[in-house]
């Protein structure tokens, strides 16, 4: 089973996916291209290839990240995973114009059998990060606005994937893990949804 837990930065998504992965027994991926780059979960050589690659252009971006998403696929294949991002965050910060490169990517990769986006106001997302360091370079970029929702849902719906919109706002780590627990325990409710 692939579980993936998507969001913008600051929503919790990390910590998030590590203690579902830790309570369901699954392995926690959250950079797949690590695996190839670096060993005993450092990230030193991963961290310094990214440095680069985000100043690429987003169709190079798309590719790099893709390569990740398909990795963690064909993990996915092999054992139960959660991983830390997936094909909705790629998709969100590096889709221009390109669908053809994520109709493909999708196809190669098929789609987690659910995924789920943390929701966090963009103010709230601003305090946390802040609150974690206040010298994060998230906190100079343009990434706090409220519409970035409207894309992830556009691509979760384009792709007919089994997703979950939470509330992440206003709960703690534990509160949020328990709810994606409870979805992930009643089959039933592996349907699009977009709050719970």
């Amino acid at each position: 089973m692939h579980i993936a837990i998507e969001g913008m930065d600051g929503s919790g998504k990390t910590s998030t996916a590590q203690k579902v992965a830790e309570i369901l027994g699954f392995d926690f991926i959250e950079k797949p291209l690590h695996l190839i780059t670096d060993s005993n979960n450092h990230f030193e050589n991963y961290m310094n290839v990214i440095s680069n690659v985000n100043k690429m252009d987003p169709d190079f971006r798309a590719r790099f990240y893709g390569l990740g998403n398909y990795l963690a696929s064909k993990k996915a294949k092999k054992i139960d995973i959660v991983t830390d991002r997936h094909l909705v965050s790629n998709y969100y910060w590096n889709c221009v114009d390109d669908e053809h490169y994520f109709n493909m990517l999708v196809n190669e990769c098929g789609v987690p059998d659910i995924t789920f986006v943390l929701k966090v106001s963009a103010d709230e997302r601003k305090r946390r990060i802040a609150k974690r360091n206040l010298n994060d370079p998230d906190l100079r970029r343009n990434v706090f606005d409220d519409s970035c929702y409207e894309k992830m849902k556009s691509f979760l719906e384009i792709y007919h994937m089994n997703y979950v919109f939470i509330d992440a706002d206003n709960k703690n780590l534990n509160e949020v893990v328990q709810e994606i627990v409870e979805v992930i325990k009643d089959n039933n409710t592996l349907t699009n949804s977009d709050n719970v």
